[in-house]
């Protein structure tokens, strides 16, 4: 355990989790804290800064794609200062730096980027693009099932493989941070342990072949529904379906009792910026990404 100004930061233990969670979150999380922390944190992703018994900076790194091995570092925050989230910071990149992993993606809002712009250059993390966090309100949901001009097969436990094969065809040339194109798996677009029964997935069907999927799951208490993934193979886009399909998952979220739907686009891709706007989405909240593979960077010190 390491000391930084006047605090201990190392990775957090079971008591520390609900303290790490409201100064990383506070009440701004889309989905419960528990959801998170069942998918897919783990005690070796969170690191707490801690004065006495008194957790006041966290740090959260969690897996998010296992076949390609990437990671996601979502949030750092404290409630002391910025020279101690900062060492939370190094503290996570080490950590990533030093493991089996092969990627780090950091996502701060717009107040975080200012503060730490500079210090992510530092670890060698490049500005790829920024993202934009959608929201669609029940006021905007359709009444009468709209037409979808393919069929909507949905997806069982026994198609999933078949769906990570249709989700991998669709990522062809999308403008979805193609950046990360080759180094993102497909599971960074599904749940990492099969479908759930919250989760519904659909493979869009012309002629009885695939020409797409979409993937919803319900989060927050079943209040929610989350656009998981849509996507479309090349040959069939620009044909009006996508949009179509953004007006089914609105009638879906009506009939599944859901008040919003929420999703997140690339902020640099103006077809699907344009597409959600005009379905009725407004953008309530904005994070720059940045992107680092630890396998061209410099050495770092051991984190443990």
């Amino acid at each position: 355990m390491a000391t930084f100004f006047q605090v201990d930061i190392a990775p957090a233990e079971a008591h520390d989790v609900p303290a790490a969670w409201e100064v990383l979150f506070g009440n701004q999380l889309a989905r419960p804290a528990e959801e998170y922390l069942s998918e897919s944190a783990t005690p070796s992703g969170l690191y707490v800064a801690k004065r006495g018994a008194d957790v006041v900076g966290a740090g959260w790194v969690r897996a998010e794609s296992i076949e390609q091995n990437s990671l996601v570092l979502p949030k750092v925050a404290s409630g002391e200062s910025h020279g101690v989230a900062q060492q939370i910071l190094h503290r996570l990149a080490a950590f990533v730096k030093l493991s089996r992993n092969s990627t780090l993606v950091c996502l701060p809002n717009q107040s975080e980027n200012d503060l730490w712009q500079s210090e992510l250059f530092g670890l060698g993390l490049e500005q790829i693009t920024s993202l934009r966090f959608l929201v669609c309100l029940e006021a905007w949901f359709p009444i009468a099932e709209p037409t979808v001009a393919c069929g909507m097969m949905e997806v069982s436990d026994q198609d999933f493989p078949e769906l990570k094969r249709v989700v991998d065809a669709t990522v062809v040339q999308s403008l979805d941070c193609p950046a990360l194109r080759d180094v993102r798996g497909v599971e960074a677009a599904l749940p990492l342990d099969g479908l759930g029964e919250e989760v519904e997935a659909y493979l869009c069907l012309i002629e009885f072949q695939p020409i797409g999927c979409l993937v919803l799951e319900k989060v927050n208490h079943g209040t929610t529904l989350e656009i998981r993934y849509v996507g479309l193979v090349p040959d069939w886009r620009g044909q009006g379906i996508g949009s179509r399909l953004v007006a089914w998952t609105l009638w879906r979220a009506r009939q599944l009792n859901c008040n919003q739907v929420l999703t997140i686009v690339d902020g640099a891709n103006e077809p699907a910026v344009q597409l959600y706007s005009q379905a009725g989405f407004t953008v309530y909240e904005e994070r720059s990404l940045y992107f680092l593979d630890p396998r061209l960077s410099r050495d770092v010190v051991n984190p443990c």
